[in-house]
């Protein structure tokens, strides 16, 4: 039992077998994950034409050249000018799959509950994922 204040409280109970038959029971779920909302981004040339304009606007030297520019549209990411698109590159498709075995039953003697659970996540952000294994039991003896 746990107490939230003068007046709430939250009884805990576990999962427990029961005087019936054994019985084994599979759950299991696929889903599929992706951002709501994707932004159009510019481009390296168009974020190098957007900048020079910006300093011209203040009054400032251009910093990006027409070479720079045609560095950036070569295909040649080993010169240091490429033109990844970092957002499309991060985010992806997402899946995570769960999967839970639960067997329960008991007799006169004794009832059991156990459960094993697996899930499985590849977020929809590159290179992040979760795995997780859990167990439940609650084995009650009868006298």
């Amino acid at each position: 039992i746990y107490g939230l204040g003068a007046e709430a409280v939250i009884i805990v109970t576990t999962k427990r077998g029961d005087d019936q038959p054994s019985r084994i029971t599979y759950k299991g779920s696929f889903n599929i994950s992706q951002n709501a909302v994707n932004f159009d981004l510019l481009d390296a040339p168009q974020y190098a034409y957007y900048y020079n304009l910006a300093r011209q606007m203040d009054g400032d030297a251009p910093v990006f050249s027409e070479e720079h520019v045609a560095k950036m549209l070569n295909g040649d990411d080993s010169d240091g000018w490429g033109n990844t698109d970092w957002y499309n590159d991060t985010f992806g498709i997402g899946f995570n799959h769960s999967h839970s075995v639960t067997a329960t039953g008991g007799n006169d003697k004794i009832n059991y509950f156990t459960s094993f659970g697996y899930f499985d996540q590849e977020g929809n952000v590159d290179g992040y994922s979760y795995d997780r294994f859990n167990v439940r039991t609650n084995i009650e003896p009868r006298t």
